[in-house]
């Protein structure tokens, strides 16, 4: 680590302000910082999830060796409670990755089209149209990734030609692996909006069941949620009640936990990206997250180190935060009264940007 120096800090925060770009940088600077929390809140309820089916499958045994009981498992009450308390923690798993992929989308659609985008979209109410963003993702080629990502040009680096097709070589390989997460964000979105949204905006139409399957002499009870949703057929194109089941194992578990590997590999690739852009005033360093192997990370990390160009930096809590005593005092009054304040200032401001520290080696995905 080394720290850059207190006039290069200046030169930023002028340029940061020139280019009208501190909205940008404190919407960055707080998403990377925050990205952590949402990640504890998904693997909470994935493991919650997972508790449930093991619990259900449990009462499943206990019911099933007892002959009374097991002649009526279709009805037995037991097991109903048990379903109904695994589907929500499976359908609170689904719509908390699915509101995830949405944000994905919006920060992607908007930082594509520029950092200053960003902003508008979350202060100003743009929309971001999720279907063409989708679409467009479909048909990505990695010179748009590279592109999106704000991956650095390395015909500019101070190095041998076998070096630059290395730097070219890994950024190439880490753009097909970043545009084959997005994709499969995609499909999850796509194959799970109907659920999502029966969760959050209704309080019907979900049904917490158990399948019981009798098969040469064996009962096994397979649990599974069905959502009823009342849609235009293509077909047709009149209105028809369609039946969406998904079921739950240990397969989806896994499924989920892909989709959320997805999402940490894109989204902290997509924000560090434009936020190392910015903090080295429209210069994109080497990106710290690649697609390498270990071998070949040691040696762009000597290739990397060796450039005087831009570096990678570590802007988390690199705001410090100022208080008025006015604004203290009128904070008070209105927790007091409302439980919520406003306060008329910004407490992101770049002119508070302190020293950061400068990362040099890059580090796999």
């Amino acid at each position: 680590m080394m720290f850059a120096k207190d006039e290069e800090v200046q030169k930023l925060r002028r340029w940061i302000l020139s280019t009208n770009l501190q909205d940008a940088l404190a919407l960055l600077g707080s998403s990377m910082s925050n990205l952590e929390s949402r990640f504890v809140f998904v693997q909470r309820d994935i493991e919650a999830a997972h508790e449930a089916f093991e619990k259900f499958n449990t009462a499943v045994n206990g019911v099933l060796a007892d002959q009374t009981r097991a002649k009526r498992v279709d009805d037995d009450l037991e097991l109903h409670e048990q379903a109904r308390e695994l589907y929500y923690y499976v359908l609170e798993c689904i719509s908390r990755l699915a509101s995830l992929t949405e944000i994905l989308l919006l920060y992607y659609g908007s930082l594509r089209l520029g950092a200053k985008q960003l902003s508008r979209v979350l202060t100003e109410r743009w929309a971001i149209d999720f279907s063409k963003e989708e679409a467009r993702i479909g048909r990505l080629r990695l010179n748009d990734v590279e592109k999106d990502f704000r991956f650095p040009e390395v015909s500019d680096y101070d190095c041998t030609y076998e070096e630059k097709s290395l730097l070219r070589r890994v950024l190439r390989r880490t753009a097909g692996s970043l545009r084959s997460n997005l994709r499969t964000l995609v499909a999850f979105r796509r194959s799970f909006a109907v659920v999502y949204n029966k969760y959050k905006h209704a309080l019907v139409e979900t049904v917490h069941m158990y399948s019981v399957v009798r098969s040469g002499g064996t009962t096994s009870c397979i649990p599974q949620v069905y959502v009823r949703s009342k849609e235009k057929s293509s077909r047709s194109g009149r209105n028809k009640v369609f039946t969406y089941v998904v079921r739950v194992d240990f397969a989806l578990f896994d499924y989920l936990e892909s989709v959320i590997a997805s999402f940490s590999t894109v989204m902290v690739s997509l924000i560090d990206g434009h936020l190392q852009w910015l903090l080295n005033a429209g210069e994109s360093p080497f990106p710290l997250k690649v697609d390498a192997r270990e071998d070949e990370l040691k040696e762009i990390a000597k290739i990397v180190d060796r450039q005087s160009g831009s570096r990678h930096r570590n802007f988390s809590g690199q705001i410090r935060l100022v208080w008025k005593p006015r604004a203290v005092a009128r904070v008070e009054r209105q927790l007091h009264n409302r439980h919520i304040a406003r306060l008329d200032q910004d407490l992101m401001d770049p002119r508070k940007l302190r020293r950061f520290k400068a990362s040099l080696a890059p580090s796999p995905t």
